[in-house]
């Protein structure tokens, strides 16, 4: 049961990610392109949680505690 909620909790955040995606401005001065660039880092981070299985360092999952 508290497997579904940490990767749901995860998916949660890849969907407002997604949503936030549409609303950014196109690139154009160096604000903006750094927020870009924050956006797809955000997108990366939550991708690499979920397709890690494993406790490691500082990314700890309540889900699987173990390490590998």
């Amino acid at each position: 049961m508290r497997r579904q909620s940490v990767a749901g909790g995860l998916r949660a955040a890849q969907s407002a990610l997604s949503a936030i995606g549409v609303e950014l401005p196109a690139a154009g001065d160096r604000s903006t392109l750094e927020l870009l660039n924050l956006h797809v880092i955000a997108e990366l981070i939550v991708r690499s949680a979920l397709a890690r299985e494993e406790s490691r360092g500082a990314h700890y999952r309540n889900d699987f505690p173990q390490r590998d």
